[in-house]
């Protein structure tokens, strides 16, 4: 992939996106945590939304074909 430039810079922004989204969402999911016993609204809503990009990506997947 490091000898075409173009490939090498479309891998790397799918991996700098990847990145930044499972970044993201364990982010909230922690924070979400510390809320838990505070705020049990705000607690359910951000772990909503941390699971919105794994959501997402399951939903885009196609299904596999029976062989």
């Amino acid at each position: 992939v490091d000898w075409f430039p173009i490939v090498r810079d479309l891998v790397s922004l799918g991996l700098r996106i990847f990145a930044v989204s499972v970044a993201t969402s364990l982010s909230l999911l922690t924070i979400a945590t510390g809320w838990l016993f505070y705020r049990p609204l705000w607690a359910v809503m951000l772990a909503g939304l941390a699971t919105v990009p794994i959501i997402l990506t399951r939903a885009r997947v196609p299904p596999k074909k029976h062989q």
